[in-house]
């Protein structure tokens, strides 16, 4: 499943994902809006992995609004991104690349989560694998791009997983598996994770 959505995650994105200064930038009526929140969010991906490395400390504390303090704690922080976004920056120092590779990991781990959750209920790989394919690749999701955040949807098919296992068998580890689930949906996106809840 991951070598899949893998594969196919490259030509849903292209052409900007390829390019090296390309940004999926919106053309339509509200695009200064629009392209002003891609902006944004491209910059707190690339300050939080920032900040992680060199830091840790001053993870909330981005270079807006100097002095101000904690200036990126009122907005979107993405912090469940970081196992991707950090390397991406140590490797290139480029928002750009941090935005890319948080898209790619958005994309594969919400097909294969979907694949698992699809996979248990109806027991079948080749129903499992279109399911993910269609989660990961609906259209909303690929035409969302102006907002980064909200491809963060991947822990959304763990915590129902987590729920149809409850509902079956009753266990501690499926509340706990239901509570990392919701936990991480809030540090992908503060608003998929408010829905969630």
């Amino acid at each position: 499943a991951v070598a899949l959505y893998r594969v196919i995650t490259p030509w849903v994105l292209r052409p900007w994902l390829l390019g090296s200064d390309l940004l999926p930038r919106d053309a339509g009526a509200y695009a200064p809006m629009e392209n002003a929140d891609l902006y944004l969010n491209a910059w707190i991906l690339a300050w939080i992995a920032r900040a992680t490395m060199l830091d840790p400390t001053t993870l909330f504390d981005g270079n807006a609004f100097h002095p101000a303090a904690n200036t990126i704690a009122g907005s979107e922080n993405m912090l469940a991104h970081l196992p991707v976004t950090v390397p991406a920056w140590a490797v290139s120092g480029s928002a750009l690349v941090v935005l890319k590779a948080m898209a790619v990991e958005s994309f594969v781990l919400a097909g294969l989560c979907m694949f698992l959750l699809a996979r248990r209920q109806t027991g079948s790989m080749a129903a499992a694998l279109l399911a993910g394919a269609a989660f990961t690749f609906a259209p909303w999701r690929v035409q969302s791009f102006p907002h980064p955040q909200y491809l963060g949807t991947q822990y959304l098919p763990l915590a129902l997983l987590a729920v149809d296992v409850w509902v079956e068998r009753r266990t501690r580890g499926a509340l706990v598996g239901l509570a990392a689930a919701l936990a991480l949906q809030i540090l992908a996106c503060l608003y998929l994770g408010y829905f969630s809840l």
